[in-house]
């Protein structure tokens, strides 16, 4: 009998598009792109006359609603030629530790500057610590990976991508951040309209 081979990996996908008339609606610094995310992650859009951080944030929760995995794409004014950018990144990046130590987060280890993911090279923030706190969706052992995604246009905008992954994420190091689990295909599918 024939039969047709089965894709493993398919899930049903969504498209989520950012505009200028997105960023002026919510009060987000200008910048246009688009991703392809999982119908089965839930999502935390921006909210109309609140100060917005994030152009959407996409996560899944395990059954006690505890976050096994989420990306958050934020704004980000660090442009491709701008002067001072190095100090200034390090200056985001350490302020974004220090919010996910204010969370509750302990490092256990811990690293801030540029370096390469994903056959690319970033500034990142990236980290491995714990967390007990149920108001926040957060309990276990985390993985923390914050890049700085330029655009290839000057005088653009870019993200701030934020990916977190618990012990019970198939992300079991930074790398599969790129290519393994639910949050993986949005940072595949991220792509600049300029």
């Amino acid at each position: 009998s024939c039969s047709s081979p089965e894709k493993k990996d398919s899930q049903e996908m969504n498209s989520f598009k950012v505009d200028k008339e997105y960023c002026q609606k919510l009060g987000l610094p200008e910048v246009e792109f688009n991703v392809m995310y999982p119908k089965n992650l839930k999502t935390d859009p921006p909210q109309e006359g609140y100060q917005n951080y994030a152009y959407n944030y996409f996560l899944k929760w395990d059954k006690n609603e505890i976050q096994t995995e989420a990306i958050s794409l934020c704004y980000s004014t660090v442009q491709k030629n701008s002067l001072m950018k190095d100090a200034l990144v390090d200056q985001i990046l350490l302020q974004v530790k220090q919010m996910y130590e204010q969370m509750g987060f302990t490092f256990t280890e811990d690293f801030i500057g540029k370096d390469t993911f994903d056959g690319k090279e970033y500034y990142q923030f990236r980290a491995k610590g714990t967390i007990n706190n149920k108001d926040r969706e957060f309990v276990g052992e985390y993985k923390i990976l914050c890049l700085i995604v330029e655009p290839e246009v000057n005088d653009k905008n870019g993200l701030f991508v934020m990916m977190v992954a618990n012990q019970d994420s198939e992300i079991k190091n930074f790398s599969d951040f790129s290519s393994i689990g639910a949050i993986s295909s949005i940072w595949k599918s991220i792509k600049f309209d300029y």
